[in-house]
């Protein structure tokens, strides 16, 4: 009650002793609010509150920072957060806080527009007080301040991009480009590169911003480019439904009778944002399980003595995936140090470029010794051969799946290293790469091709030779300085007489 008192003590001091009063403040206030140009007291106190502070905290950093650097920030978060209605928001924030602003509001398909944007827009501006300006025109909204010089007005651009593949995108200028629902866009790369890009130039502080659930498959560039750079310069926030305290418990409670608990895989894609693909489409979908031990930030050493491995798999628009591995004899490890991934590329190029590689991967103690599988026509594998200095033979595709699965087995048990650092792609096709839907083939994808570096890295694995030893018989390993040296036989597990002699000694008959 002290409390109480205290309340209405101070409102009457100010001069709010009545209903009436109290409205005519709480106008002032949106008033006030709306000139500024800031609607923060318009979002949820948790998971938009947080997303609303980061994208502020971004355009600070824009407008203080020297040198000018656009990095979009990546919302991954769960159904029902509000993520629409706060782009929308913050698309109007700018609108009215930054004269002649141009902003690009865009959604996967032009009924997504009409059908949940356009009723937030009607909930949004019917707060909106009448001395802003306001009309709307097709598919542009335009606002103007009453203090803003004549003629001066912001737009507001809202476009679905499943028509004319995202050019309507296109203008002479962009301020914030906020993306909604990017795990269904499927030229988002398209719009970010070809169109998208120039628009920020001259701008003063552009900021891009990209709001999704997690996609069904992991290579949608939103996951397999932006958001794994979102990570790397730390602008990707990630809001599960446990983590955020707007979502209540009868929320989670009815969910999980709709979609079969929270282990299941909707539950965990859309309400928990874990970064899990349709196992039944994954092409190899132990990845997740083993990357932590296959994949290497650090250099890889290269022993003394190794055979280099060189597979390929040629291509024209599907690009040409060319891997350079060497097997550790004494680890037994296939070990992948690096790659080459282009399409377009004429044979005497693809030559030149895997010379380069080559003599930069391996010395010239081991380059003679070299094994080369290429998935080709036989009559390029020859010009390979003959005119150009790469001794490719063709490659063993036969018992397609049984190789894949022989490969994928040995990724879980170790037997496989891949620097991450030297082969990107590499990685990201292991991670992403996926069957098509009717699962006669893989994938194809402009940022993957048709996974063609899982392909050339299957066709050398199935040619190693595990037991054949790199060691010439005239090398000598130190073993212990106690015992002195001695010769590694030049075959482990051959039945030669000689071997077995050196292994168990001459053999005598018992009398």
């Amino acid at each position: 009650m002290g409390s109480s008192r205290a309340i209405l003590k101070t409102l009457k001091e100010m001069g709010l002793e009545d209903t009436a009063s109290l409205i005519r403040f709480r106008d002032a206030n949106k008033r006030a609010m709306w000139a500024k140009g800031s609607l923060k007291h318009m979002t949820r106190p948790h998971g938009q509150r947080w997303m609303y502070e980061q994208a502020h905290r971004e355009m600070q950093r824009m407008s203080l920072k020297g040198k000018r650097e656009l990095r979009p920030l990546i919302w991954l978060c769960h159904r029902r957060l509000g993520k629409s209605f706060l782009l929308l928001l913050l698309c109007i924030e700018k609108a009215i806080s930054q004269p002649g602003a141009q902003i690009k509001y865009a959604c996967a398909t032009r009924s997504q527009v009409q059908e949940i944007i356009e009723p937030m827009l009607g909930l949004i501006l019917s707060e909106m007080p009448r001395n802003v300006l306001f009309r709307k025109k097709d598919i542009r909204i335009y606002f103007r301040q009453p203090d803003w010089p004549p003629h001066l007005e912001s737009r507001i651009t809202l476009v679905g991009l499943d028509y004319k593949a995202g050019d309507l995108l296109r203008g002479p200028a962009c301020d914030l480009a906020a993306l909604d629902e990017a795990r269904d866009i499927s030229v988002l790369e398209y719009c970010m590169t070809n169109v998208l890009a120039a628009q920020f130039v001259g701008r003063p502080n552009p900021i891009v911003i990209m709001a999704s659930t997690p996609p069904e498959s992991m290579e949608h560039p939103f996951i397999s480019r932006y958001y794994e750079d979102a990570i790397r310069s730390r602008t990707a926030m990630v809001i599960p439904a446990s983590k955020n305290p707007d979502w209540s418990l009868d929320d989670e409670q009815l969910v999980c009778k709709q979609v079969g608990g929270k282990g299941s895989l909707s539950y965990q894609r859309e309400i928990e944002c874990e970064l899990k693909g349709d196992p039944s489409r994954m092409v190899i979908p132990e990845i997740h399980e083993c990357k932590d031990y296959v994949f290497t930030n650090e250099s890889i050493p290269y022993p003394d003595y190794y055979r280099p491995y060189v597979g390929l798999d040629t291509g024209w628009k599907d690009h040409l995936g060319c891997s350079f591995g060497f097997l550790d004899f004494m680890n037994q490890k296939l070990c992948f140090v690096g790659e080459i991934f282009q399409p377009y590329l004429t044979t005497p190029q693809a030559a030149d470029l895997i010379h380069e590689k080559y003599e930069e991967l391996f010395d010239e103690r081991n380059r003679s010794d070299g094994i080369w599988r290429a998935d080709a026509q036989l009559t390029i594998i020859e010009t390979l051969r003959r005119e150009y200095g790469c001794p490719f033979m063709p490659a063993d595709k036969s018992k397609a799946e049984a190789s894949l699965a022989a490969y994928r087995g040995h990724l879980m048990e170790g037997k496989v290293l891949i620097d991450a650092h030297a082969c990107p792609q590499m990685v990201r096709q292991h991670l992403y790469g996926v069957y098509n839907r009717k699962r006669t083939d893989f994938e194809r994808t402009d940022g993957m091709g048709h996974l063609d570096l899982i392909k050339s890295n299957t066709y050398l694995h199935k040619g190693v030779k595990w037991r054949d030893n790199p060691i010439p018989r005239t090398a000598r390993l130190q073993r212990d300085k106690s015992y002195g040296y001695e010769q590694v036989p030049r075959k482990i597990g051959g039945r030669t007489e000689g071997t077995i002699t050196k292994l168990f000694g001459r053999y005598k008959r018992p009398r």
